[in-house]
C-alpha cells in the first residue's frame, strides 16, 4: 500500500480523545511548527463550532515510530511529560492550541464563557447573543493593581451567571462533576432563602429547578465537547522526513495561512536539518537590541536574501539556498547588530522611531561587506546615511 492510499483516509477521533493525548504527551509539534497565531476571534469561532456542533476539516498527524523524526516541542501550556510520543501534529495547531488552552481558560488578555441566553437576567450588559455562543471577554490588569482582573465580574460565578455566562473550561472532558457542581453552587447561593422566611420552601424549590435546568444545560454541551469528532489523516511510520515537510507546507492552507517565514522554518528543517526557530531565539537572546526595531524574522530573512543576491520580498525569500543560510547565519547576526548600533548612533533606537523598515535589511547587507575600522568604515557609515536619510523623506 502506498503512502498516499494510506493517508488519504480520515479517521475519526473526538476531542476527548486528542485532549486524553495531548495532556499525556503522547501527541506533539514538531520543532518547524510555528507558534500560536490565532487572535480571539478565531479561537472563538472555533469554539462556536464545537458547542454548535458544526463540521471541520480534518488535521494531519505523522505516526511516531521507535523514534521522533523531528525535534519535538508541547502544545502551549499543555504538561511536560515524559510519556512515549507517538504522534506528530502537521496540520490542526491552532484548532488543537485554541482547544486545549481554552478548556484551561488560561489566556492572559482574555476569558471565554458560553452564553446561555435561558439565563440572561442582566440588563444593559452589551452582550445581544439569541442563541449559545461562545462570549470572549477582554481582561486587563491595572499597575496598581498587578494581581487583580479586570473587569471583576467575569471571575464572580454569580455575577457571570446573571449575564447567561458559564466559564468555557467547565465543559472540559474528563471527570469534572464536582468542579462544575461548585460552580453551580457559588453562582446560585445568593438565591439561597433564610430558613425563618414565610416562603423559604417555594422560593428553594425554584432554586433547585433552575440548578437542574443549568446542571442539565451545561450537561449537554460537556457531552457534545467531549464527543465532537474532529477527524484527522495519518502519514504512516514510516514516511521520510521530507515528504512529511511537503505535505505539511501543502496542507497548511486555512484561515491563518503560512507566512513566508514559517515556509522558511520548514524547509530549513529539511534541507540542513537546522530549527530556524532556535536560531532566532538564540540570536534575540544575544542581542535584545534587535528586538527593538520590529519583527526579528523579517530582518534577518530580508537580509539573509540580500546577502545571497536576491531580492528582499517574497519572492527572494522563498529562493534562499537554506543549507547557505544556516552556514551564514553567524554573518547575518553580526551584520544586524552593527546596524542596530548605526542606528543608535543615529538617535533612531526603536520601531516607533524608524520612518521606513526596508532600509534595514539593506544596511545589514551592505555591512557584511564594510570593515570594522579604518577610513573605509568611515566612508561606508556616511554613504550609508545619506541612504538611510534619503530613503526616509522619500515617498
Amino acid at each position: 500500500m502506498t503512502i498516499l492510499q494510506q493517508s488519504s483516509k480520515a479517521q475519526d477521533r473526538t476531542l476527548g480523545t486528542w485532549y486524553v493525548q495531548i495532556a499525556s504527551g503522547t501527541l506533539k509539534l514538531p520543532r518547524f511548527q510555528r507558534f500560536e497565531a490565532w487572535d480571539r476571534w478565531r479561537v472563538a469561532g472555533f469554539l462556536n463550532t464545537v458547542v454548535q456542533n458544526l463540521p471541520v476539516g480534518v488535521t494531519l498527524l505523522l505516526q511516531v515510530g521507535d523514534r521522533e523524526q523531528f525535534i519535538s516541542r508541547y502544545i502551549a501550556t499543555a504538561p511536560e511529560t515524559t510519556g512515549r510520543v507517538t504522534e506528530h501534529l502537521l496540520d490542526g495547531q491552532q484548532r488543537l492550541t485554541a482547544f486545549w488552552r481554552a478548556m484551561h481558560n488560561n489566556y492572559e488578555g482574555e476569558t471565554y464563557y458560553v452564553y446561555l441566553p435561558d439565563f440572561d437576567h442582566h440588563v444593559d450588559d452589551g452582550i445581544t447573543y439569541e442563541e449559545i455562543t461562545v462570549h470572549c471577554q477582554p481582561r486587563w490588569a491595572k499597575k496598581k493593581e498587578p494581581g487583580l482582573r479586570y473587569p471583576v465580574w467575569a471571575d464572580s460565578p454569580a455575577r457571570c451567571l446573571e449575564r447567561g455566562l458559564v466559564p468555557v473550561d467547565l465543559l472540559c472532558p474528563g471527570d469534572h462533576a464536582a468542579r462544575v457542581e461548585q460552580w453551580i453552587a457559588g453562582a446560585t447561593a445568593e438565591f439561597e432563602p433564610a430558613d425563618d422566611a414565610p416562603d423559604a420552601l417555594a422560593r428553594y424549590r425554584a432554586l433547585e429547578k433552575q440548578r437542574l435546568e443549568l446542571r442539565s444545560a451545561l450537561n449537554t454541551l460537556r457531552e457534545r465537547v467531549t464527543h465532537f469528532n474532529l477527524p484527522f489523516l495519518a502519514l504512516p511510520v514510516g514516511t521520510s522526513a521530507d515528504v512529511a515537510l511537503q505535505v505539511f507546507v501543502n496542507m497548511n492552507t486555512n484561515s491563518k495561512p503560512l507566512s513566508m517565514y514559517d515556509l522558511t522554518v520548514a524547509k530549513t528543517e529539511s534541507a540542513a536539518g537546522e530549527s530556524l526557530h532556535a536560531l532566532q531565539e538564540a540570536t534575540e537572546a544575544r542581542h535584545v537590541e534587535l528586538t527593538h526595531y520590529g519583527d526579528t524574522s523579517s530582518m534577518l530573512l530580508t537580509t539573509a536574501a540580500l546577502m545571497q543576491g536576491k531580492m528582499p520580498n517574497r519572492g527572494g525569500v522563498g529562493a534562499l539556498d537554506m543549507k547557505l543560510l544556516v552556514s551564514s547565519w553567524p554573518r547575518i547576526e553580526r551584520a544586524l547588530v552593527r546596524t542596530a548600533n548605526f542606528l543608535a548612533r543615529q538617535h533612531i533606537r526603536d520601531e516607533e522611531r524608524l520612518p521606513s523598515s526596508p532600509v534595514l535589511a539593506v544596511i545589514a547587507a551592505c555591512f557584511d561587506k564594510v570593515p570594522e575600522d579604518g577610513d573605509a568604515l568611515g566612508r561606508a557609515e556616511q554613504l550609508l546615511r545619506a541612504y538611510m536619510w534619503s530613503c526616509f523623506f522619500t515617498t
